[in-house]
């Protein structure tokens, strides 16, 4: 998941999209402070509802909506991170309720990890979740026009493949709904890491077998570096693609910032709006602290009210 430093590689490239790259303030946090699990009275709760179906396999969904708000209102798909390997669907309730709290019904999902299923199964679930959203649109009560997806690190990978991979048939899956779109109309992607290839080449580190990517897509990289590629949401962009705005820390050792750099360089090529919030001193899951979580919901929330209206 390493960049090169793109900022130096390719600066010509890069000055109409830092043009309109924007710095969000912040103080230097030795401790920061983990968010509240609590979900607020005033959002709704529906926990466990199944969205995908693999023969046995149910994959649940936890749905969010503001309590006494009878609306049609946009949806919002969560994608957890972990690596594409750990984590649960309540871990993102308290963002889930945040946004829902600013006027959405949020749908938390599970999907199958990377000792589960390897890649695709993880795209397939989140277009299924897009499906089964649009698929019952009445009985939630949202609008199937105005869907949207955010996601955390392996999360914001799966968010921003989402967004770039609509109408790819061999990559929507059998989970269900299969006569609905899974075409999302804005992403908004924390951490995300765009090109899954290391900065020049297959390496020792590319072809371990601990490796999260090697586990996430089944196959080192040399041995199948076109996989690889194919599975990195930078190559897939087009002037189909989802307006995207991409928040990333400055500081953040897991996932190079300059990996929403180059995501934002090729939508910049085909035109297509992206943004980019960059936060320095904050830690790679800088959405699970009480000191960024706020103005990262701000954000989001703001782009999404913009582009599914």
């Amino acid at each position: 998941m390493n960049s090169p430093d793109t900022k130096q590689q390719f600066p010509a490239r890069f000055l109409s999209l830092l043009a309109g790259l924007t710095m969000l303030t912040s103080t230097v946090i030795a401790q920061p402070v983990p968010i509240s699990t609590d979900i607020p009275e005033e959002i709704d709760l529906t926990a466990d509802l199944t969205y995908a179906t693999y023969g046995d396999r149910m994959l649940m969904a936890d749905l969010y909506r503001p309590s006494g708000n009878s609306e049609s209102l946009p949806a919002i798909v969560m994608v957890r991170g972990g690596g594409w390997a750990v984590g649960d669907k309540e871990g993102y309730g308290p963002i889930a309720a945040a946004l829902a709290l600013k006027g959405f019904v949020t749908a938390s999902i599970e999907y199958r990890v990377s000792d589960e299923a390897t890649f695709p199964a993880a795209v397939h679930d989140t277009k299924a979740a897009v499906r089964w959203l649009r698929s019952n649109a009445e009985e939630f009560n949202i609008n199937p026009d105005a869907i949207g997806v955010i996601g955390g690190s392996a999360g914001a990978h799966l968010a921003a493949y989402l967004g770039v991979t609509a109408g790819i048939e061999e990559l929507e899956g059998e989970g269900g709904h299969g006569d609905a779109s899974s075409g999302v109309q804005a992403v908004v992607a924390l951490a995300a890491p765009s090109s899954l290839l290391p900065v020049g080449g297959c390496n020792q580190s590319s072809d371990d077998p601990e490796n999260a990517v090697v586990k996430f897509l089944g196959e080192g990289c040399s041995a199948n570096d076109s996989l690889w590629a194919y599975a990195s949401p930078v190559t897939h962009v087009s002037a189909d693609s989802a307006p995207i705005l991409m928040i990333h820390s400055e500081a953040d050792t897991v996932v190079n910032f300059t990996e929403s750099l180059l995501l934002g360089m090729a939508y910049g090529e085909h035109n297509v709006p992206a943004s980019i919030h960059l936060i320095p001193d904050a830690p790679h899951a800088f959405w699970n602290f009480n000191e960024w979580l706020q103005d990262t919901i701000d954000k989001a929330a703001d782009f999404f009210h913009h582009e599914l209206q």
